[in-house]
């Protein structure tokens, strides 16, 4: 608990002098242990700063306990500030419209102020920095820490070049954290962050930083989010050691980590179940697909067997049709029937039909055999479709020719024919 510039180590090695660069291995301590002894000075006066070409200060010291004890013993005096700083630029210009532009002018001076170790801060709006922390799947996210600064307090120096900026805290945060900062030293930045924190964090979180002083700054804030919501989990004040913000955030990321876990198996069963419900769905989609298919398909080929039958029918009564014009012009061609009692030789046929039926006709023994076809065909029977056969011996007699006579065919004086269907 003693500053640095009060205190006073006797029993360095000759050899060690004030070099600086010289290293405790290579400086003569005695192994393995060398005593030192630690005393406080005793100081009743601040150095006087002197510009460097007049580079001599005088310390006086005291013996005077009181006037030691009434010095500012305070960390953040100004003998641990440069004396060739000036007024800092800020972090953050007053009235910013743009957060993306704003927090690359805060990267650019917080680094020019601090060095290029410090932590990485996300370059874009709040609402961006939560999707990228919180928004996407359990496995993935992470932390969100929102640094909030303000030049206006003491602790803001000496918090983000010793602590913020220490290697352990910049190598932690990248790996658990997605930080993103703001700087609050203008009331108009100040209100403009206020109005984010309302519409993301809620009416609580926005009252606490609007009730915030400059002197209870820095703050990281460690945003999580639970239930589809994002909460504040930690308000981690800028006047901790280092190890005390290193146990903060470990035990933060901690809690994190095992609510995460809890969402990441949620998030799978959910994810199983959804995709047990999108196979359901693409299953009963291809089957509706294939019943649907099924059922064009019968109604196609149900319109194929219509349009088959139409046209079918439309043949039949074609030939009908033909026929009936075949049959009657056969008819107009056939000459009477002769007599019983005629004188001219006369012809008696006999026709047996498929269906049993016997027909008979009288021909004259002259006629043509073509004038039996035209009988047969008036009679529905065309020759097309039928074989006209003799009893003995069994002849095809539709593929004699059609001009001799019957005589001459030998189916005079008469004759059973049998009509069979080709």
């Amino acid at each position: 608990n003693l500053p640095a510039r009060h205190q006073i180590w006797t029993g360095w090695p000759e050899s060690a002098k004030n070099d600086d660069t010289m290293t405790i291995g290579c400086c003569g301590l005695n192994y393995p242990i060398h005593s030192l002894e630690l005393t406080k000075a005793n100081i009743t006066a601040r150095p006087k700063r002197i510009p460097p070409s007049e580079a001599v200060a005088e310390i006086e010291i005291s013996d005077d306990d009181d006037e030691m004890n009434s010095i500012d013993d305070d960390m953040f005096d100004h003998e641990d500030i440069p004396s060739n700083r000036g007024r800092p630029t800020p972090l953050m210009p007053e009235s910013v419209n743009d957060e993306v532009e704003a927090l690359e002018h805060f990267t650019k001076e917080f680094r020019e102020r601090y060095g290029e170790t410090h932590p990485v801060f996300y370059v874009g709006s709040l609402e961006n920095a939560i999707k990228e922390a919180l928004n996407g799947k359990a496995k993935d996210r992470k932390l969100l820490a929102v640094y909030l600064h303000h030049d206006g307090s003491i602790l803001s120096n000496v918090f983000c070049s010793q602590i913020l900026c220490s290697e352990s805290v910049v190598n932690y945060l990248s790996s658990n954290f997605i930080t993103w900062a703001w700087d609050m030293t203008h009331e108009t930045n100040c209100a403009r962050l206020i109005t984010m924190a309302t519409r993301h964090f809620g009416n609580v979180v926005a009252g606490q930083m609007r009730c915030l002083k400059s002197e209870q700054l820095p703050m990281l804030l460690v945003i999580s989010r639970a239930r589809a919501t994002n909460e504040v989990i930690d308000m981690i004040p800028g006047s901790l050691s280092l190890d005390e913000l290193m146990t903060r955030l470990i035990h933060d990321s901690e809690s994190f980590q095992q609510q995460q876990r809890i969402d990441i198996q949620e998030e799978e069963e959910r994810e199983a179940r959804e995709t047990i419900r999108r196979e359901q769905e693409e299953a009963f989609k291809e089957s509706l697909a294939a019943d649907r298919k099924k059922v064009e398909e019968q109604k196609l080929q149900q319109e194929m067997e219509i349009k088959k039958q139409e046209e079918e029918e439309r043949q039949r009564r074609e030939e009908e049709e033909r026929k009936m014009a075949i049959q009657q012009s056969a008819a107009l061609q056939i000459p009477d029937e002769p007599e019983e009692n005629s004188e001219e030789p006369v012809a008696r046929l006999r026709f047996r039909t498929p269906t049993g039926e016997v027909k008979l006709r009288r021909f004259r023994a002259t006629e043509p055999l073509r004038n039996v076809l035209f009988y047969l065909t008036s009679e529905g029977f065309h020759i097309e479709d039928y074989k006209i056969l003799t009893t003995f011996p069994r002849r095809d007699i539709s593929q004699l020719d059609a001009m001799e006579t019957l005589q001459d065919l030998r189916l005079y004086p008469q004759e059973t024919l049998i009509l069979e269907e080709k």
